[in-house]
């Protein structure tokens, strides 16, 4: 795990600063490559999983028949695990894990995966009474010109934290 944090998040970083000419010729196509690029480092991460002989049994509604709507996720949060588990429910599915936006406290920028969830333009709340309306204000926008204009579906929300109520 240590070994993947250290080699394929520089990695990734580097492809995608690569790929900036890209961006300017294309953003569609650039971000079709960073869809690509995201799933393929979201697959290292569930790959801790089994390496940790983690098994993973799903219950409730099947994701497959839903995988055509958009989705607000609201998983029960119980230890640092759920995200790399969450990550294998995704990608166990084509098309699934590209188009996942995940909704964190603005302190996990600063984590070894807060880069490339930067770079995804996943959504980083304030914390707090007063960043709260601020972040309202930032997240309907973020939604407007993010989640929808780069036609993501899954919006993965972990609701302990009452971040927004």
């Amino acid at each position: 795990m240590l070994l993947c944090n250290l080699i394929c998040i520089p990695t990734h970083t580097a492809w995608m600063i690569l790929f900036l000419p890209v961006h300017l010729a294309s953003p569609d196509i650039y971000w079709m490559m960073e869809e690509v690029m995201y799933s393929w480092m979201l697959t290292i991460v569930t790959s801790w999983n089994w390496t940790a002989g983690y098994h993973i049994t799903e219950s409730g509604e099947h994701l497959d028949s839903l995988r055509h709507h958009n989705l607000l996720l609201l998983p029960t949060h119980q230890s640092t695990a759920d995200v790399p588990l969450l990550m294998s429910i995704f990608t166990a599915r084509l098309g699934l894990t590209n188009k996942v936006m995940w909704i964190m406290d603005r302190v996990f920028k600063f984590t070894n995966f807060g880069l490339v969830s930067l770079m995804h333009d996943d959504f980083f709340i304030r914390s707090g009474r007063a960043g709260r309306e601020l972040t309202l204000i930032e997240l309907k926008d973020h939604l407007t010109n993010v989640f929808l204009k780069k036609k993501r579906k899954y919006l993965v929300l972990f609701p302990e934290g009452g971040f927004l109520r």
